[in-house]
């Protein structure tokens, strides 16, 4: 029992990686601008940003009627059921395809989706069935079109408001180069438009 027997080789076994993965990993770095932006809008957003607009958001929350909430409600759980499941698509390809061996652009993947859950964006999510495997139901579009009907008076009561919401989150998404997912702008109408503004602010208010 005293001799030590030595089963396997120290040298670990030369890794078999695609060509295409070694290009991948070489050019991983084009997303670590991506993330630092991604990061410092992130910041602003939640800490400068959206409480300016506390205000705004208690009284939304107040606006929507005791039996509208579980519709409001419905929509976030379908929202953050979609946002998880689209992440877990993305992770999963990242993981099969590239053996989660990215880690700029895996980061940058992150950043995105926990910016989703920040604030939201209604379209991304819930709105846009041109969207590859679009996670978008008839259900969750009845009950937008009911809450749009109900409470489009929103968006006209609180108008100056929620324009210069909007135009600040604008603004720091230009600042800090940050690109929009799963969109369709070019073919977007402005019904869908005022839905999508009001939504966000509906699930917004009540998280």
């Amino acid at each position: 029992m005293g001799l030590s027997i030595n089963l396997f080789a120290q040298n670990c076994p030369k890794p078999n990686i695609s060509k295409e993965l070694e290009i991948r990993i070489s050019t991983d770095s084009i997303y670590k601008q991506d993330v630092q932006f991604r990061i410092e809008y992130y910041a602003k957003l939640s800490k400068v940003i959206l409480p300016k607009y506390f205000g705004l958001k208690d009284l939304i929350r107040q606006k929507i009627e005791i039996e509208d909430k579980e519709k409001v409600k419905e929509l976030a759980k379908s929202y953050e059921q979609n946002r998880i499941e689209y992440l877990n698509e993305i992770k999963e390809n990242q993981l099969v395809k590239y053996q989660d061996a990215l880690g700029y652009s895996n980061l940058n993947t992150l950043l995105i989706f926990e910016t989703l859950s920040l604030f939201p964006d209604s379209y991304a999510m819930l709105f846009n069935n041109t969207v590859l495997n679009s996670k978008a139901n008839a259900k969750d579009k009845i009950l937008i079109d009911q809450l749009h009907l109900k409470y489009s008076n929103v968006l006209t009561e609180n108008s100056d408001c929620i324009k210069d919401m909007i135009m600040d989150i604008k603004t720091s998404k230009k600042e800090f180069k940050i690109v929009e997912i799963f969109q369709n702008a070019g073919n977007r109408a402005k019904v869908d438009e005022a839905k999508t503004k009001l939504i966000n602010l509906l699930i917004w208010a009540e998280k």
